[in-house]
């Protein structure tokens, strides 16, 4: 209904919140996660929301839908990160922390520390795995008529970059 209210609204485009690649790195818990396997069954609510974004009053093509596709990174929680907590890292381009190196006071820290591992530096398999990830997400945007998408891997990370593809 979101999406739907966002796309009444002439937007020129709309992107969703995170899609993850990874159902071992999410961010919220309920983050919407690219399936691993693309079937008819597995991109029919993708499409749903496609649809709702593009035309929620049945007057196609007026907003265009980006699917924005994400890999949380060391920003991966504990608690709703989708790992067992505190014995299964999240994985990042360095072994690093959230906060690390950010100054802050005790509690700041605490929380910290509590709420996200310090990550493991992702090995080449990792990597790969990643891309295939963004890969999928891309073809997943395709199938389900979405317009674009918009490549999110900056979690954790002090510069942000954001990139965004039509689909054509």
């Amino acid at each position: 209904r979101l999406y739907s209210a966002w796309g009444l609204g002439c937007w020129g485009m709309v992107i969703t919140g995170n899609v993850q690649v990874s159902s071992s790195l999410l961010t919220l818990g309920a983050d919407m996660l690219i399936p691993t396997t693309i079937t008819d069954s597995s991109i029919r609510d993708f499409r749903v929301l496609a649809s709702a974004i593009k035309s929620p009053d049945g007057n196609e093509n007026r907003t265009l839908a980006v699917m924005q596709i994400s890999h949380a990174g060391r920003q991966s929680p504990n608690f709703i990160g989708g790992r067992i907590p505190f014995i299964r890292h999240p994985l990042s381009a360095s072994a690093t922390r959230v906060g690390r190196g950010t100054g802050g006071n005790v509690l700041t820290k605490a929380l910290n520390r509590l709420l996200f591992p310090e990550a493991r530096a992702m090995t080449e398999h990792d990597i790969d795995e990643a891309i295939a990830g963004f890969v999928r997400g891309a073809n997943l945007a395709h199938l389900s008529g979405f317009d674009g998408v918009q490549l999110h891997a900056a979690h954790g990370c002090k510069h942000l970059v954001y990139l965004y593809f039509p689909i054509i």
